[in-house]
């Protein structure tokens, strides 16, 4: 059965998550994180009333509050909180498919990054205390994780036009591993063209980025 909890605004403490560029303010309450639901909508793309009908409906699991605020024109709103512990499996309800464009891809390694963390969890319970399979996990799980900063570093730098030899010289990973980065973020779409001055292959022609690594 849902539980709703009416949460005044005044006297909370307020602190903000960045999620894909833009800012989302969380309310705090005696210890416990809450999302607003409408701003993670409009975010992806998908129907507020749709969610808010799910998030509350009867049979609904999760745990949500209600924040009262006052709009600009001076009258009272409610604003659709859920409880953090239920936040991210609500976004894995969600099918990529159905949130904008823009959102597909974040929301899609947001994913699969949270079925492997839910794997290494429950590994040893489900299959075992095998050391191998443990170890590939382990690792499979650690190269997705610290993949996160290398794209970052690649993004902002097409963003704010550095050239190859500026993203070369400010960043520690190798020159292969910057490559097969750029080949993976411009597969996916996420940057429009690699950073001026990518090495040439054979000294003569423009590497093929969409080439196997």
């Amino acid at each position: 059965m849902t539980s709703v909890i009416p949460l005044p605004f005044q006297g909370d403490l307020i602190d903000y998550l960045k999620l894909n560029g833009r800012e989302i303010a969380w309310l705090w309450r005696d210890g416990e994180a809450f999302v607003p639901v409408r701003p993670i909508c409009d975010i992806l793309g998908v129907s507020y009333s749709r969610q808010r009908k799910v998030l509350t409906e009867p049979n609904s699991e999760a745990t949500v509050a209600l924040w009262a605020t006052v709009g600009a024109d001076g009258k009272d709103r409610e604003m659709l909180c859920l409880a953090f512990p239920d936040f991210l499996p609500w976004l894995m309800g969600i099918s990529p498919g159905r949130v904008s464009e823009g959102a597909r891809e974040p929301l899609r390694r947001l994913r699969a990054e949270i079925k492997l963390v839910l794997a290494a969890h429950y590994h040893d319970r489900l299959l075992g205390e095998g050391r191998e399979a443990v170890a590939q996990l382990q690792g499979f799980l650690t190269d997705f994780v610290t993949a996160r900063p290398i794209r970052g570093k690649v993004v902002r730098a097409v963003e704010a036009g550095w050239s190859w030899q500026m993203l070369v010289g400010t960043t520690s990973y190798t020159q292969k591993r910057l490559l097969q980065t750029i080949r993976e973020l411009l597969r996916i779409g996420a940057i429009p063209h690699a950073p001026e001055g990518t090495p040439l292959e054979d000294g003569s022609r423009q590497m093929d980025l969409f080439a196997n690594a």
